[in-house]
């Protein structure tokens, strides 16, 4: 993960403060109906998602490599991650958040990140996945690389770490950022 380019970004202020699309879809369709148990957000960057989830009442831990004013004033349950994915904390959750993280992870840092899940989810807890698709151009900008996705490997990832498809769409319009509209994959998956 480049968290040298993220460390930039949170140092600056960009004004985005509202929750994603992606957080007010996973609340409004999953996490409000089963509203018991934590949330943890792994890549959860300036927490504009932990603040939404925050204000609907989910206990929520937040988890980022880099660091920014914003988190110790929205979050107190906020966790510095100072090396990559496997050093993950055991932690009690029923809902695991990762918007705009896979394609920031190298393969080998997925495959931490998964095996991780797969040891720590007990069955009927929810993956929540949201990332840029192999299908949409890759961006080309030095400073930030970034892994597309491919949406058949995501599921068979996803399944072969007991994980169950509750949904499943890959398009566009799902976070446009003035002109940018990237082809994304959304996910929620659910331990067997």
């Amino acid at each position: 993960m480049l968290k040298s380019y993220w460390q930039n970004y949170y140092k600056k202020d960009n004004g985005i403060t509202a929750p994603s699309d992606f957080a007010v879809f996973c609340y409004e369709n999953f996490i409000s109906k089963e509203p018991n148990g934590e949330l943890i957000d792994v890549g959860c960057g300036n927490l504009r998602d932990t603040e939404y989830f925050l204000n609907n009442d989910i206990s929520v831990i937040s988890i980022d490599q880099t660091y920014c004013p914003q988190q110790r004033i929205i979050s107190k349950r906020f966790i510095h991650m100072k090396a990559s994915v496997d050093i993950l904390p055991l932690l009690k959750f029923k809902h695991c958040y990762m918007r705009w993280l896979l394609h920031s992870l190298d393969i080998h840092e997925q495959r931490e990140l998964f095996s991780w899940l797969r040891k720590n989810s007990p069955p009927g807890n929810k993956i929540y996945i949201e990332c840029r698709s192999n299908k949409d151009k890759l961006i080309d900008d030095s400073s930030h690389t970034r892994r597309l996705i491919d949406s058949e490997q995501l599921i068979r990832l996803v399944c072969t770490n007991g994980f169950k498809i509750a949904y499943m769409e890959e398009g566009r319009n799902f976070s446009k950022i003035q002109e940018d509209n990237p082809l994304l994959i959304r996910l929620v998956g659910r331990r067997v």
